[in-house]
């Protein structure tokens, strides 16, 4: 690879690491090329990245970019998925790729600036989404809402009087 590909390449890397928000780094060693395949497509079809860059590459990349006080070791066939929005989508492909074909053995990742263990990324994957958050959310405050309606529904009449008599003084 020539110097000026891999200064690009690292200008790149740069970029990522300062603007996503999470990224995770897995072994890809005796993954068979058609399983990364798989992984492949169901990582761009949620809108996140995937690459395989040379580990020195990815290290010189670190130094440079806001992540400099991070250390990561990089030993291996390292691949790394990058989210910018952070989701924790990346962990739950991993989660279902290693129960549908292989172990992808998650060595470590970044999450809001700060290294993060294959626990920390474990336990991303069981996280519900943001659309379901959302729901569970509303459907908590509606029913608080419908509980206090009902609650208020037979001193409606009271509540009224007091409403009319601050209105009045």
């Amino acid at each position: 690879m020539i110097k000026e590909t891999k200064r690009t390449i690292v200008e790149n890397l740069v970029n990522i690491f300062d603007t996503a928000e999470l990224f995770i780094f897995f072994d890809i060693q005796g993954i068979p090329t058609e399983k990364l395949r798989i992984l492949r497509t169901s990582i761009a079809k949620n809108n996140l990245k995937m690459k395989v860059f040379k580990n020195t590459l990815k290290k010189k990349a670190i130094e440079r970019s806001i992540l400099k006080d991070v250390d990561i070791n990089f030993a291996g066939q390292i691949a790394m998925i990058w989210d910018i929005e952070n989701r924790p989508m990346s962990a739950k492909i991993l989660k279902e790729f290693d129960k549908t074909f292989i172990n992808t053995r998650v060595k470590s990742g970044i999450h809001n600036k700060k290294i993060i263990t294959s626990d920390y990324v474990k336990k991303l994957s069981v996280l519900p989404s943001l659309d379901v958050l959302r729901m569970n959310l509303l459907y908590m405050i509606s029913s608080v809402t419908r509980k206090l309606l009902f609650s208020i529904k037979y001193k409606s009449i009271v509540i009224i009087k007091i409403i009319k008599q601050k209105f009045n003084k």
